[in-house]
């Protein structure tokens, strides 16, 4: 990462946070940094109903059950017109214009052309969107 640094690629190194969300949206915004989105799909908790044990909470207080909640209470919302569950959740993620790229791991090709099909479907309908926040802010239900 720092050669990309020395050859003037890139200014800065990234880092990661999974929490303070506004204060990271205002900083990447107001010094004009990219910002990528990790865990699109929850650590598989979206991607599939089949556990495996490999998935992990969204952030690190989470837990896979809380993930598969908050799944659960987004799904009456979604409509054969949104498609797939996991093509809503790159389309969520892709809502804030300041989210310059979604990190994702894909060991086929048609999994990453899967996700292009997603991102040129553009953003979510705003009613859907303002549902997904009032859900967020009800903290999807869970006590």
């Amino acid at each position: 990462m720092q050669s990309l640094v020395d050859k003037g690629l890139t200014r800065h190194i990234g880092f990661t946070s999974t929490s303070e969300a506004d204060a990271l949206h205002e900083i990447t915004h107001s010094q004009r940094v990219g910002m990528m989105v990790i865990r699109v799909l929850a650590a598989g908790v979206i991607a599939t109903d089949v556990r495996t044990g490999k998935e992990g909470g969204v952030a690190l207080a989470n837990d896979v059950g809380s993930d598969v909640e908050r799944m659960i209470s987004v799904l009456p919302l979604l409509k054969p017109e949104h498609r797939e569950r996991t093509r809503v959740a790159v389309r969520y993620a892709m809502r804030n214009p300041d989210v310059s790229g979604i990190e994702a791991g894909m060991p086929e090709l048609e999994h990453l052309e899967f996700w292009i099909g997603a991102a040129e479907m553009g953003p979510l309908p705003d009613g859907l969107l303002s549902e997904f926040d009032d859900l967020a802010d009800a903290n999807f239900g869970i006590s």
